[in-house]
Formats: C-alpha cells, sequence, structure tokens
C-alpha cells in the first residue's frame, strides 16, 4: 500500500516518442494538467503528426477535475491546426472508471476542439482506431 501512495503521490513524467503518423505520450505519476499542455504544445509544434497515443495507464488520473477540462481542451484546440485535419488522440487508461472521467472531458473538449478524441482501455484498439482514416480527412481539401 505504501508503495502505491508513494508512485501516486510523484510529479507526472512524460516520455515522448513518435512512429509513423502517430506521437506516443508515455505518462506516469500525478496527473498535472500544466505538464500535459506544456508537453503537448511543444512536441506537436516540433513533430507536426495528426495523432497522438497518451498512455495515462501509470498516472493518478483522480486530480484530473472538471475545472480543468476546459483548459486542456483549450489547448488542445490551439495546436488543432499543427495538426491538421482528422487529427485524433487516444487515451490509454487501466480501469473503467478512469475511461470514464476522461469520457467526461472528451465531452467537453469536443464543444471547442476540432480534434478527435477517445479512451481506450486497450492498446491495441487504440493503435487501430488511430491509423484508420476517417472519410472526413481524406476528403478535406
Amino acid at each position: 500500500m505504501g508503495q502505491q501512495l508513494r508512485s501516486a503521490t510523484m510529479a507526472m513524467q512524460v516520455e515522448v516518442s513518435a512512429a509513423g503518423p502517430v506521437v506516443y505520450f508515455l505518462c506516469s505519476g500525478l496527473y498535472d494538467p500544466a505538464m500535459v499542455i506544456d508537453t503537448m504544445m511543444a512536441e506537436h509544434a516540433r513533430r507536426r503528426l495528426p495523432n497522438a497515443l497518451w498512455d495515462l495507464r501509470r498516472v493518478a488520473l483522480h486530480s484530473f477535475v472538471y475545472d480543468d477540462f476546459e483548459i486542456v481542451a483549450s489547448a488542445g484546440a490551439r495546436i488543432a491546426p499543427l495538426r491538421g485535419p482528422g487529427a485524433k488522440t487516444a487515451m490509454l487508461v487501466g480501469s473503467e472508471i478512469d475511461r470514464l472521467l476522461l469520457t467526461a472531458f472528451v465531452g467537453v473538449s469536443a464543444l471547442i476542439n476540432p480534434t478527435t478524441l477517445r479512451p481506450f482501455l486497450h492498446r491495441r484498439e487504440a493503435l487501430a482506431w488511430l491509423t484508420t482514416v476517417q472519410a472526413e480527412a481524406r476528403d478535406a481539401p
């Protein structure tokens, strides 16, 4: 129990890599919206890839609260032009409760961010969704 508590209170850390059209964000520690925004802004400005996979399975998401939803979604909207039409973000989580939390975030984000977001429990499903071309993206001018 002490080990779980210790890992849940560690500052958020993010390792970034890319393969094909996907930027991978491997995260751990206590969720920090400022870290997410700073990392997202820097990496998408640098790489300009359309898709992202945030692996949040080792993140304590209980600190991602409703008040942060619009702030994070607005940052995503600001970088959406760098990612292009049809951009998608998959969020990989380790529990149903975290998936439900991120589903609520997706609802708020959809009001202000053109990027399509979706939470997943399984990496294989997330990658399949990210690499499937949407009809709107293919038909965009």
